[in-house]
């Protein structure tokens, strides 16, 4: 099936409040009791709070109906202080080259950090179990990495020197 999906005024694809993979991800935080809050702003997603080994941080799930794509966000605790995103951007440079699924993302007018997995079931269907691979693919490298990006964004260390002391 080829179509061209809807777009909202930012030229992205709108999302839908309803619909397969709204429910879908309903359906995962529900069986999951993972407590969810429903948001409009900036667009329909759902919202939860995340508590990793080092931090928490709050995720956004959203549902792209018409584009039939599912969005998972882990969004940064704080924002990178503007004197530190070159160095941020560098350190998640190095990390995205070897990540199999997902990437990190920099706003680098807002310092908006986040970590991003997503999945197209375009001629497919979604499930319950795909959104969990989904989810649980995000917040795993987010928990991994978040402590190492506090170093970087706010003890002011070398993406490179952080990096070596993961390994």
């Amino acid at each position: 099936m080829s179509h061209s999906p809807a777009s909202s005024s930012n030229g992205s694809p709108a999302t839908g409040a309803s619909g397969p993979i709204r429910s879908a991800l309903e359906s995962f935080f529900e069986t999951s009791g993972w407590p969810v809050d429903a948001v409009e702003r900036p667009r329909p997603a759902l919202q939860s709070e995340f508590e990793g080994e080092d931090d928490t941080w709050m995720c956004y799930a959203i549902a792209l109906e018409e584009a039939e794509q599912a969005l998972f966000y882990s969004v940064y605790p704080e924002a990178i202080p503007r004197d530190r995103l070159g160095a941020v951007a560098e350190f998640i440079t190095r990390v995205n080259f070897d990540l199999p699924i997902g990437n990190f993302e920099l706003g680098f007018d807002t310092g908006e950090l986040r970590m991003k997995t997503s999945i197209d079931v375009a001629d497919d269907r979604i499930s319950v179990p795909l959104v969990r691979n989904l989810v649980t693919a995000n917040v795993v490298v987010m928990n991994r990495y978040v402590g190492a990006l506090r170093r970087v964004a706010f003890d002011h260390e070398r993406p490179e020197d952080v990096l070596g002391d993961m390994r």
